[in-house]
């Protein structure tokens, strides 16, 4: 990776203390009272007071003060860098290249930086495969959309990250049956065209923990179902944070325990995985009008694999192979990939596009379609072909009903639920429910659910 113009490393020049000379290749990280500098492998080292000193001492700098003097040569060059070479932060940052920055008010050390897929044109065809098997299934219309966008996220992605721009991206999330490979794509293709820099993130993210600086590095945040929770507070945790992060600003207020967040601009993308079965994907956020653009519902399949995936040995064999191929893969989407332009989009370079039936089994599991259950429930037990009302008297009538009392209180137990699940479901394709307003009010009106003969065969 390399510097922006914008931030230059401060490298190359050389200081002088009572000649002493001072190399700018050391820093002093505040927060920690430690010095950074690099090791005989090139690494970044962190030393106290004392291992310092001693590195000084190995490098020929007295550590007992000459006659005369009141510090000695060592102590001086400690003090220098301390004066001079101070950093608030020291660390891998996502999307940062090695060395000192300064944006935002803080001064930080990158020390370690992502590993970008180097493009090379060549054969892909086990990515490939591996790829179309994924995401094709019975409706080939939609496969090869949901190829096409796959390609589109990923290449948005790894060019923006090529070279070294903040951009948006929306969370892809990966929905299939278990043993499908959404996982093993996370791992084997995702992470390493991301900069080979994954970080579990679903504690974080759904709010079970204030502490963040374990992802401060990490340029792919992975969340799966196994770590995710249902609750629903948590799940609307997490759709703010993916709305923060795949449109916000990029500034990321990086919170380590017992230590002062610093606030940092990191490039993140986010990949998900889930089970297609109901209870797995109820961790996902529901999908509103603040969320929904946010994230890319992808369906995942079940197929015949390129190579053999039985034993441990193959699965290790298929990663290297698919590990060499991703340079040709990379070299693909910047140089041959094409985009359609109906899956173009200004803001993220691909659509946000949801696979239509993952898109009706999250309504299916979401609030306001458990809300208009109940409402059948109540409104249309005499044959009725429509209601019509506000939604407090909707409110009511279900606390008012003995079946359906315990869980409309559970529901609706904030103030505007009831307005807000039918304004979702005044959206719906389906036109059950549809506004109007009269002088003194905005009313409802409710039509009662299709009941499906049997025998017809339409």
């Amino acid at each position: 990776m390399k510097p922006p113009d914008a931030v230059k490393n401060e490298t190359g020049r050389k200081s002088r203390t009572k000649g002493v000379s001072v190399t700018d290749e050391i820093f002093y990280c505040v927060p920690t009272k430690e010095y950074l500098l690099k090791n005989e492998s090139g690494r970044w080292l962190s030393l106290n007071d004392g291992g310092f000193k001693r590195w000084l001492r190995s490098k020929g700098y007295r550590s007992r003060p000459a006659e005369g003097e009141s510090i000695s040569a060592a102590e001086a060059v400690m003090l220098h860098i301390q004066d001079h070479r101070d950093v608030d932060f020291a660390g891998a940052v996502a999307g940062k290249c090695l060395g000192f920055h300064a944006e935002n008010g803080t001064r930080f050390l990158v020390t370690s930086e992502a590993e970008l897929v180097e493009p090379a044109n060549g054969d892909w065809r086990t990515v490939q495969a591996f790829i179309d098997g994924l995401f094709y299934g019975d409706d080939s219309d939609q496969s090869d959309t949901q190829v096409a966008v796959f390609h589109g996220w990923m290449r948005a992605a790894y060019a923006s990250l090529c070279e070294g721009k903040h951009s948006h991206g929306q969370a892809l999330v990966l929905c299939g049956v278990a043993g499908s490979g959404k996982s093993c794509i996370q791992d084997i293709i995702l992470s390493p065209m991301l900069g080979g820099r994954a970080g579990k993130a679903a504690r974080f993210m759904m709010g079970a923990t204030p502490f963040n600086s374990d992802l401060c590095g990490k340029e792919h945040l992975v969340l799966d179902d196994e770590f995710m929770s249902t609750n629903m507070s948590a799940r609307l945790q997490l759709g703010a944070n993916l709305k923060q992060m795949c449109v916000g600003t990029n500034l990321v207020s990086i919170h380590a325990k017992n230590r002062n967040a610093v606030n940092l601009r990191l490039w993140w993308r986010v990949s998900i995985s889930v089970n297609d079965d109901p209870e797995a994907m109820l961790v996902l956020p529901p999908l509103d009008d603040h969320v929904a653009d946010k994230l890319i519902l992808l369906r995942c399949h079940r197929f015949n694999h390129p190579m053999p995936m039985t034993t441990p040995e193959d699965k290790a064999r298929f990663a290297e192979q698919v590990k060499s191929e991703l340079p040709a893969y990379a070299w693909w989407l910047l140089n041959e990939f094409r985009l359609p332009d109906s899956l173009q989009n200004d803001r993220y370079g691909v659509a946000s596009f949801h696979h239509p039936e993952l898109v009706e089994a999250l309504h299916g599991l979401s609030p306001q379609a458990h809300m208009l259950k109940l409402v059948d429930q109540v409104l249309f037990t005499f044959g009725e072909t429509e209601w019509r009302g506000t939604a407090e008297e909707v409110k009511r009538k279900l606390l008012a009903d003995d079946g359906t009392r315990r869980e409309a209180e559970r529901l609706l137990g904030w103030s505007a639920a009831a307005g807000t699940y039918l304004s979702r479901l005044a959206k719906r394709p389906d036109g059950r429910v549809t506004q109007t307003r009269t002088m003194h009010s905005r009313e409802w009106i409710i039509k009662a659910p299709l009941i499906r003969n049997e025998d017809d065969p339409f």
